[in-house]
């Protein structure tokens, strides 16, 4: 995920610009179980996308949506923080 370029939001951060999906879901078998999925997921006609489609549903993954993945973010009560200070080399 990238974050957008320009002023901070008052919470002190900032609302992602660009990105792919979301973690993978549970025992999807490592990394290559996710390239398997993720092949799997987005070929509608491969034999087992209706399965995996469900499967998915089931382990509650979905893909990436910044207005969502904003929502979520704006409801989070941070703490006001003092970002110059935190970000400052010493």
């Amino acid at each position: 995920m990238k974050a957008r370029k320009g002023s901070v939001p008052h919470c002190g951060v900032r609302p992602p610009l660009v990105g792919a999906e979301t973690a993978p879901p549970e025992d999807v078998g490592g990394i290559p179980g996710f390239y398997t999925f993720m092949e799997i997921y987005h070929n509608k006609n491969h034999p087992e996308h209706d399965h995996m489609k469900e499967w998915a549903e089931e382990q509650l993954f979905r893909e990436f949506d910044p207005e969502f993945i904003n929502d979520r973010l704006k409801s989070i009560k941070y703490k006001k923080t003092e970002l110059d200070k935190i970000n400052k080399q010493e």
